[in-house]
């Protein structure tokens, strides 16, 4: 079992790493519209 310090650790990791790929999801979605749109 993880101790409280480590599962607050792996939790704030999960949690940035879910906010690092919404920005590059955010990034993407105008250039994925305009590749559609062009079809």
């Amino acid at each position: 079992m993880l101790d409280d310090a480590e599962l607050e650790v792996a939790v704030a990791v999960q949690t940035r790493f879910a906010d690092i790929l919404l920005e590059k999801v955010k990034k993407n979605a105008p250039k994925i519209n305009k590749n559609k749109g062009e079809k």
